[in-house]
């Protein structure tokens, strides 16, 4: 089912864009890294090292223009997540990692109101699917557990759009209305495992903005 969705979209796109004058490309970075660190003073003075967290994921989409305000398109996801914390879980060491791959087909509005900067609104269906790994390391043992991981999302996201020159633009998109179900399923010798969820999600939050740059072709 994945894999004849990702056909259909990649085989689809490159025709509209043969018979279409103005195309949309563009897409967004982002990175991420944190730690914490917790010192206690007493007779003695104790740190503790918290989570370190990083994070990199990108997200190149391209689209065609159906008319002036209308566009169609295809955008793929990758994104790398990766947490380690010592001393926990009678371990010297925990760390979850996981790497996600998703594409999206998506229609998008745009609201002009002034030649420089608008609105836009965006519909999409998300697929993704990768690997979740657990790694325990204690002395010279580590543990190791593998799940597969995949996921579906049906999105209406609202967004703003800055356009720098004719063909170069800033936008920006923030919460929006999700429906998302995922699952992973995890096999041990002869056993396996399998979680299923599912929930709603809604935001209209502006500390949540996703900014992204896009390139106009043939305008």
């Amino acid at each position: 089912m994945k894999k004849t969705m990702l056909i259909l979209c990649i085989a689809v796109l490159p025709v509209l864009g043969l018979n279409a004058q103005h195309m949309l490309i563009g897409g967004s970075l982002t990175f991420d890294h944190s730690k914490t660190e917790t010192t206690v003073e007493a007779n003695t003075t104790t740190t503790v090292d918290g989570p370190v967290n990083s994070s990199f994921g990108f997200a190149p989409f391209a689209g065609v223009f159906i008319n002036d305000n209308f566009v169609v398109g295809l955008g793929l996801g990758y994104e790398s997540t990766k947490s380690t914390q010592k001393d926990v879980m009678n371990v010297d060491e925990y760390t979850v990692s996981s790497n996600l791959l998703s594409f999206y087909p998506f229609a998008r509005y745009y609201y002009m109101p002034t030649e420089r900067a608008g609105l836009f609104l965006e519909g999409s269906i998300e697929v993704g699917f990768g690997k979740e790994k657990e790694e325990m390391k204690d002395g010279s043992t580590t543990e190791t557990e593998e799940a597969d991981v995949s996921g579906m999302a049906f999105a209406i996201t609202p967004g703003v759009v800055i356009q720098i020159t004719d063909y170069l633009a800033l936008d920006a998109t923030f919460g929006g209305l999700q429906y998302a179900s995922f699952g992973t399923k995890t096999e041990d010798d002869d056993v396996t495992t399998k979680f299923k969820g599912s929930g709603f999600s809604f935001a209209f939050n502006p500390s949540w903005f996703n900014f992204g740059v896009t390139l106009e072709l043939g305008k």
